[in-house]
């Protein structure tokens, strides 16, 4: 049964958004405007959000997935900043432990590297500190040998050492999915593929949006008290139909990313390296190893070469090559351009006819950042209630808290396998939905006959239905992207079953030829643009 937040209820949220009084709509279904909107529902404001695409398309779901930023940042972020994250990050582990899982992680110290061996130690006791990490996933400094042991893939030249740590890593499309279903369940309405296409005003005070529907074409007016932009890198589109962007537009900084198997890449933690004077990771993501982010304005594929150089040269014995490169990602931010003293976590700005626009620089801040958001729509309004959200579990985190978590998981592996999935999928499955993969074990019990009639493994034809009935799954790459991933990590799997997935998704929405016809071009288009059949020219 398809229960709020459904695909298939689509038609009617949009019904809703145009007949309810809203006082909040949210432009941008990212980790931004999902906080703000569970945030603004929290506080009793009923609330509305709208995406051009499917919800944590852009950035969302193309971050480096450590939610703190990684050690990265405390080179650039002053001390009470990072403190700060520290605690939202244990807050989102107390609300979701499905969400956020600690990682080990080696920083190799080289001679005449960017991190010498006092250096490396102090960062890392400064990070260790900051970050409020217990006694176990605190930081420690090891010789050469036992770096070598520790990682005996490491270029052996000019190794002095290394300093072992914990960062943490999250799952940041499900991290927006979650926060948008329990936004939805208390009575959010939010769509997407629903763009705005224009602002509608009042007497010079914005009032509301005319938004079109990307699936059919029809627009329709949504009206609101209060209107966010919170589009992440298209926040500067808004603001000049507004006509409030004083100033240049935001420069886009391209960050890629590029998979590997882990077999050809068998790394035993992840890696924080500098190459070429430039930092960068190589990270374990169950079977693969992603790498990333480059910091340089480069074309993709040339980019995907100078990471793959990198990790050539720190891994000398692994003879990686552009063949290994199983799939992409390009995450835009958009870097504003003033040059003036910037808040660390977010610019927020408030037009003269009402727009308020906010930008998210640290995934770990977005409850921050909606709390900021909305008080300066309750102060407008004359209210005082405060932010609620700290202690909201996310959809999914009903599994006893951080402690039992592991237990947890060890007793939905037993029951996975007891349904005939093998013990370590049906962990790592638990790891992704956490308290909803009842729902999900639900559905492999009930449904073996229509996913047999699907063409579907009773798995996957479960998570496809849960996708589709509480998740707003509308085309085949909002599952194999944003609710699954496996377009990225699980690419074998995808090709073995895509079609069977389009073909239930076909029919189960009663598509046009015209609708397959551009789903289908829009899947295998994705496909082709995140795999690499050979090396960029050099010319």
């Amino acid at each position: 049964m398809a229960g709020r937040f459904s695909g298939e209820r689509r038609n009617e949220q949009i019904e809703a958004l145009k007949q309810e009084g809203l006082e909040v709509l949210i432009i941008g279904g990212g980790i931004t405007g999902a906080g703000i909107a569970l945030d603004a529902q929290m506080r009793g404001l009923h609330t509305g959000l709208i995406e051009q695409h499917d919800f944590a398309s852009g950035s969302s779901s193309r971050s480096n997935k450590l939610i703190q930023g990684g050690l990265s940042y405390i080179r650039n972020l002053d001390a009470k900043t990072f403190t700060e994250l520290g605690k939202e990050r244990a807050i989102i582990l107390d609300n979701a432990p499905h969400l956020v899982s600690p990682i080990n992680m080696l920083l190799p110290v080289y001679k005449k590297g960017a991190f010498g061996r006092i250096q490396a130690s102090l960062s890392l006791r400064v990070y260790d500190r900051l970050a409020e990490l217990n006694k176990k996933e605190r930081r420690h400094m090891l010789n050469k040998r036992q770096a070598q042991k520790q990682e005996p893939l490491l270029q052996p030249d000019n190794l002095k050492g290394g300093g072992y740590y914990v960062e943490y890593q999250t799952n940041d499309a499900r991290l927006t999915i979650e926060v948008l279903k329990v936004a939805s369940a208390r009575g959010t309405l939010a769509v997407s593929y629903l763009k705005a296409e224009s602002f509608l005003y009042e007497q010079g005070r914005i009032a509301g949006v005319m938004a079109v529907d990307q699936l059919t074409g029809e627009a329709h007016k949504i009206y609101a008290k209060h209107i966010v932009n919170a589009t992440g890198a298209s926040i500067d589109n808004l603001r000049e139909q507004d006509r409030s962007l004083n100033g240049s537009r935001s420069t886009i900084n391209k960050k890629i990313h590029i998979v590997i198997d882990h077999d050809r890449l068998p790394i035993k933690q992840g890696i924080y390296f500098e190459h070429d004077g430039h930092m960068l990771y190589a990270i374990t993501y169950g079977e693969k190893v992603y790498i990333g982010p480059g910091d340089q304005e480069l074309s993709v594929a040339h980019t995907a070469s100078y990471l793959l150089n990198a990790i050539q040269h720190l891994f000398p014995t692994t003879n990686i090559t552009f063949q290994d490169i199983e799939a992409l990602w390009v995450d835009e931010e958009a870097v504003p351009a003033t040059s003036a003293k910037q808040d660390k976590f977010e610019d927020l700005t408030i037009s003269s006819s009402g727009l308020i626009s906010v930008r998210c620089k640290q995934m770990a801040a977005y409850r921050l950042i909606a709390e900021k958001v909305v008080d300066t729509i309750e102060k407008e309004r004359g209210e005082s209630i405060g932010s609620q959200t700290d202690s909201i579990t996310l959809s999914g985190g009903q599994v006893g808290g951080v402690d039992r978590f592991d237990s947890f998981l060890k007793t939905k592996a037993d029951e996975g396998e007891a349904l005939g999935i093998a013990y370590e999928e049906a962990y790592a499955l638990a790891l992704v939905y956490g308290s909803n993969i009842t729902n999900i074990w639900s559905r492999v019990r009930t449904s073996r006959r229509r996913a047999q009639e699907a063409g579907l493994p009773p798995i996957l034809f479960a998570q496809l239905t849960y996708a589709i009935d509480e998740e707003m799954v509308i085309s085949p790459l909002d599952f194999l992207i944003r609710r699954t991933q496996a377009l990225y990590f699980n690419r074998p799997e995808l090709e073995k079953w895509k079609d069977a997935i389009f073909l239930y998704m076909q029919d189960r929405f009663q598509w046009s030829e015209e609708e397959s016809s551009y789903w289908q071009t829009e899947m295998e288009q994705a496909l082709k643009e995140n795999r690499f059949e050979s090396a960029p020219s050099q010319d």
